[in-house]
């Protein structure tokens, strides 16, 4: 991971191209700089899988969660039925540079698609 020289820049991103492996995504999630991500939230019927599970920057889950409550009330409110998250990625890295977590109502139409913006 590459910082800036001067990180306290208003609109500073980290820079995670150098995080080309999950192995090294989960050794820095072990020295807490990254966390594991749900993507599917569990709540919602996400498993515990290596393909469910992204790493991202800490705060980022916080984030998503946030996100995923809004979407319980829409489901709860039957107004949506589909969940699904579109990730982007920059060059090699596994870190993720933006998340876009896509719901849709029972006809297929986009309700709510709240972007995750990352690095």
């Amino acid at each position: 991971m590459k910082l800036s020289d001067n990180n306290k820049n208003e609109g500073y991103k980290p820079d995670f191209s150098d995080i080309d492996s999950i192995e090294k995504a989960v050794a820095m999630s072990n020295k807490n700089q990254l966390e594991p991500l749900h993507l599917m939230p569990l709540r919602f019927g996400g498993k515990e899988t290596a393909a469910n599970i992204v790493y991202v920057p800490i705060g980022v889950s916080d984030v998503k969660d946030s996100i995923d409550n809004i979407v319980e009330d829409l489901l709860i409110n039957k107004r949506v039925s589909g969940y699904k998250c579109d990730i982007k990625y920059k060059g090699k890295s596994v870190i993720p540079s933006v998340i876009k977590i896509i719901t849709t109502a029972h006809d297929g139409t986009e309700v709510f698609a709240p972007t995750i913006d990352i690095w």
